[in-house]
Formats: structure tokens, C-alpha cells, sequence
């Protein structure tokens, strides 16, 4: 196992400090759309502080923001909770660098982040859209590859459920997007047909750029990577996989 990671508490003080006297940092690389400030602004009217700025005290006095700088433009005439730490100049970029980066590696849940996202009741439209695109947004889960026709349509037909359902909270919109199903008498045809497409060998899905719709009756085309034509293999009765 190792040594036992030693962690030291670098807080020394908490205190609720005018939002005119926590300096900015220059260094911040943090910039907040509207968006973010109008979903924040929701989110302090309906609850509150709930968290507390970080700050330190710089050589040259006075106290600088870490993290923050939003809480105190968002409420310049308030009183905002503060944590200030006793870190160097040097540390307090190293936290300045990491502190949102090292939050935004944690990886969604996505049943989960749905479920607690639909939980929500506010009356903030920015923070309903904040939710809504959290849905829209959320991991869509695949098993193993299809190996059969049966079951790649069935996985097409899942993965619509889970958009259909994510983006339930954005409103009712129809699903534009289309596909086809090419079968072929064979496993060695389907690889023929995709290596004259110039496409890996294991390649599931061939661009739409790349396929050619003609009339029944009349051989299909597809169109290989070097713009020239290849006829597709002839249809024939099989339960072969594609």
C-alpha cells in the first residue's frame, strides 16, 4: 500500500468578507458566459450561499480570490463567505490551475444525473435550462456490438429511447435522423465491399456521402474514397450477419 498520504490543513480563517474588499485575480483564466451568471443568479435567490469563496493573503496585502470571482460580481455589495487559506503565491496558482479542472474529470452517471436532474422544482428559467442541457448532455450507455441485423436495430431503437427522454425536458421534437440497413449474403462480402471503400475492416458504419440510392430493381453503388463507383454485392436469401 505504501506510506499513508499526509494531507495538512491549509485553512486558517473563515469569515464573511464585503465582496469589494476580495481582490480579483489576475491570473484567473475562468470566464463566465450569461448563461452561467444568470443560472448562479438563480440558483443564490432560490437557496443561497451554500459553499465559500477561497482567498489568500498576496505579498503586497490585502486578500485575493482563488475561486470565487463570480460569487463576487454576482453580489458586489454583499457579504461573502470565505475561506482563506495559508498557501504561498506559488500554491495559490497551482490551485488556481487544478481547482475546475480536477472537478470537471469526475465522469456522469448518466441514469443518475437524469433522475436527479427531473427531481429538481425551481422557478428560475436559467437554472431549468442549466438542467435541460444536462440532460440533453448526458452519456448515452451501449452494451457490446451488434453482431446481427436484430440486434443492431434494437440498439438503434435504445439509443432513441434515451434521447427521446433526455431531451423531453427541451420539449417534443420529432427525431430526423434516418438509417440504413445494408445486408450482405455473406461476412467475406461485407469485408470486400468495405475494404473497396477504403474503410477499416471492422467498420460498422459507412458515411451517407459515400452511399447511392437508385430505384428498385436497378444494382446499388457506393461510392469508394477515391470518388469512383463500386457495385455493391447482389441480395441474395441468407441469415448471414452484415
Amino acid at each position: 500500500m505504501g506510506e499513508a498520504l499526509k494531507i495538512r490543513d491549509r485553512i486558517s480563517e473563515f469569515k464573511r468578507v464585503p465582496a469589494g474588499e476580495l481582490r480579483p485575480n489576475p491570473r484567473n483564466w475562468r470566464r463566465h458566459s450569461q448563461t452561467q451568471q444568470d443560472a448562479l443568479c438563480g440558483v443564490l435567490s432560490e437557496i443561497g450561499y451554500a459553499g465559500a469563496a477561497l482567498a489568500f493573503r498576496p505579498a503586497d496585502g490585502g486578500l485575493m480570490l482563488i475561486d470565487g470571482h463570480l460569487r463576487a460580481e454576482t453580489d458586489p455589495t454583499g457579504l461573502i463567505p470565505t475561506l482563506i487559506l495559508d498557501v504561498t503565491e506559488a500554491e495559490a496558482d497551482k490551485l488556481l490551475a487544478t481547482l475546475d479542472p480536477l472537478a470537471a474529470m469526475a465522469e456522469a452517471d448518466g441514469p443518475k444525473l437524469d433522475e436527479l436532474a427531473r427531481a429538481v422544482e425551481t422557478k428560475s428559467d436559467a437554472v431549468r435550462q442549466m438542467l435541460a442541457d444536462l440532460l440533453t448532455t448526458a452519456p448515452i450507455e451501449l452494451g457490446d456490438a451488434p453482431q446481427t441485423v436484430e440486434e443492431n436495430a434494437a440498439e438503434l431503437r435504445e439509443i432513441n429511447r434515451q434521447r427521446r427522454e433526455g431531451n423531453a425536458a427541451t420539449g417534443e421534437k420529432n427525431d430526423t435522423e434516418k438509417f440504413l440497413v445494408i445486408v450482405y449474403p455473406s461476412r467475406a462480402a461485407k469485408e470486400e465491399a468495405v475494404k473497396r471503400l477504403g474503410l477499416p475492416a471492422d467498420e460498422r458504419y459507412i458515411p451517407a456521402a459515400a452511399v447511392e440510392v437508385r430505384a428498385r430493381g436497378k444494382p446499388p453503388t457506393v461510392k469508394a474514397t477515391n470518388g469512383r463507383k463500386v457495385k455493391s454485392a447482389s441480395r441474395k436469401k441468407s441469415g448471414a450477419q452484415g
